[in-house]
């Protein structure tokens, strides 16, 4: 009797390990979802930076306040949003250096 409790809080376990790990990949798809690549065009302090002509703002207190310092015009930028580049709501929470994914 109790190696059949002891499998069956291990099962549960794992089961509550696998739910815990698939919203984790569940939230990167939708974080990745949120995704603006292009050129800096202009960068206004820490509270704004311009992708391609379009002016997205920078969240105050963000991992991309912190780090819009270190680019400048003319970089090719990953810009990731907290909500979808079409909504003028949606603010920059973090940036980083385009890398090509096609070997080129």
């Amino acid at each position: 009797m109790k190696t059949r409790k002891s499998s069956w809080v291990a099962t549960a376990v794992v089961g509550l390990l696998a739910l815990g790990i698939g919203s984790g990949a569940a939230l990167a798809t939708i974080l990745a979802g949120f995704k603006v690549t292009g050129q800096i065009t202009a960068i206004s302090g820490v509270s704004g930076v311009t992708i391609d002509g379009h002016l997205y703002i920078v969240r105050a207190g963000s991992p991309a306040a912190a780090q819009l310092p270190k680019f400048s015009t003319g970089q090719t930028v990953d810009v990731y949003l907290d909500g979808p580049p079409t909504t003028s709501a949606s603010e920059v929470i973090g940036i980083s250096v385009h890398t090509s994914t096609t070997g080129q």
